[in-house]
C-alpha cells in the first residue's frame, strides 16, 4: 500500500477515472508517498482521506478488501448539506435513546 502522510488534511480535486480502473483519479506528488507493507491477513488503518494507492493485482487470487467509515450523526456533505442519520439509512444510524 502506497500512502500520503497528512494528505487527508489536504483539499485534494477528484474525479471517476475514465483511462483506469481506479475509483478515483487526483492529482497528487507520488515523491511524497511512503510504502506501507500489508501482509496477508493483516489490516491497515488509516482516514479515509488519506490519499492510498495500491499497485495492480496480477495474481490468480483475489485482493478482498473489507471498507468501514465513521461518521458522526451531523456529519455534512461538502456542500454543508447535512447526512440524515436514521435506521433507513444504517451506515449513519445513532444509536437509540
Amino acid at each position: 500500500m502506497q500512502l500520503i502522510p497528512g494528505s487527508h488534511r489536504e483539499v485534494a480535486a477528484h474525479a471517476t477515472s475514465s483511462s483506469t480502473t481506479a475509483l478515483l483519479e487526483v492529482a497528487a506528488d507520488a515523491s511524497k508517498a511512503v510504502t506501507v507493507p500489508v501482509c496477508a491477513g493483516a489490516f491497515l488503518l488509516h482516514h479515509c482521506q488519506t490519499l492510498h494507492y495500491t499497485a495492480p493485482n496480477r495474481s490468480d487470487r483475489d485482493r478482498r478488501a473489507f471498507v468501514i467509515h465513521v461518521m458522526v450523526p451531523g456529519t455534512t456533505h461538502s456542500g454543508g448539506q447535512r447526512m440524515p442519520a436514521g435506521w433507513e439509512r444504517p451506515i449513519l444510524a445513532s444509536a437509540p435513546r
